[in-house]
Parts: C-alpha cells; structure tokens; sequence
C-alpha cells in the first residue's frame, strides 16, 4: 500500500481451459512467485497431469519456478 502498511489478503490464481475456469487456488502469499509450484500440484492432482501448456506474467518468474516446471515436463 501506499501508506508502508500491510493489510490482510488473499493471492487468487486461476487455471482456464479455453473460456472455462478449470482451477482456481487462494493463497496467503503476497508474491505469485510462491504459489505456481502449489496451485500446479492441486491441479495436477484434479485433472491427473500437468497442464499441457502454462501461460503466466513475470510475477511468477524464478529459478525456482523453472526448475519445477522442467523437471515436471
């Protein structure tokens, strides 16, 4: 904020399928970064796979985030 404070709030990411909302995932952590390995889990864990093709903005970008991706195929 603006003002240096923090206010409580959720992180909500969105997984869609063509115009269809597939997936969606609230989480705590106030940076994307933190949160594709764990939205990516639960969705694989729904649907059996990985998302054949991941669309995201700079946000999510990490090392992290690209090993993980990798080594998931």
């Amino acid at each position: 904020m603006r003002n240096g404070q923090l206010k409580p709030a959720y992180n909500i990411q969105c997984a869609s399928s063509g115009y269809f909302i597939v997936g969606s995932y609230a989480s705590h952590h106030p940076s994307d970064m933190y949160t594709l390995p764990l939205f990516m889990e639960k969705l694989t864990k729904s649907y059996g796979k990985l998302m054949d093709k991941i669309v995201a903005d700079a946000g999510y970008e990490s090392e992290e985030n690209y090993v993980y991706l990798e080594k998931k195929g």
